[in-house]
């Protein structure tokens, strides 16, 4: 794997864990149906951005057709799902299995959550006092896609180093980041 290529895979594994971080830092203050929906977009999040990353690591693909396949999946899980080995799908299917389907990213906005999670009379539904407004089903559903962010983790570990500003060679910085917007041209 190129070092482009691993640094795009780390840049959605990044963006996985931080989701994960806001989850951890909302879940107590998100009292109100609309904020307890946007948990759950959280760790949608967090798991649609491990799934990238995890395709990322398993394509044969150059980074920039990947980041392209990527763009073009966009917040579409399944089709994510879809184009990992099948090795891979049996794993996340083994460890994430709450229907991820029934829960979407454009839910964020209060009018599309409240469209999905109230019945036809306008009450809550089923589904949002077991699920959205059920803290221990939140945190199973977040220890999944940590779970899973873990799997992705160890097809790639991510190494850290701590160097001095002095050691830092502006010039090879600059050139990385040049092949990296290329992925985007």
């Amino acid at each position: 794997m190129t070092d482009n290529k691993k640094q795009l895979a780390q840049y959605f594994m990044s963006d996985a864990k931080d989701f994960i971080l806001r989850y951890k830092t909302l879940k107590e203050s998100s009292t109100s149906f609309g904020l307890k929906t946007k948990l759950i977009v959280d760790l949608m999040f967090a798991l649609e951005c491990a799934l990238k990353s995890l395709y990322i690591i398993e394509t044969d693909l150059s980074e920039k057709n990947a980041y392209k396949n990527i763009r073009e999946f966009s917040h579409n899980i399944s089709k994510i799902i879809e184009n990992l080995k099948p090795e891979s799908k049996t794993v996340f299917l083994k460890i994430v299995p709450v229907d991820y389907q029934f829960y979407k990213v454009y839910q964020r906005y209060i009018f599309e959550s409240e469209m999905a999670f109230r019945e036809e009379l306008g009450n809550m539904g089923l589904i949002y006092y077991e699920r959205i407004n059920n803290p221990n089903w939140r945190q199973s559903f977040r220890d999944q896609i940590v779970s899973f962010i873990e799997f992705v983790e160890s097809k790639i570990p991510i190494e850290f180093k701590t160097i001095s500003f002095a050691e830092i060679d502006i010039h090879e910085e600059i050139n990385k980041f040049k092949k990296l917007k290329e992925i985007l041209e």
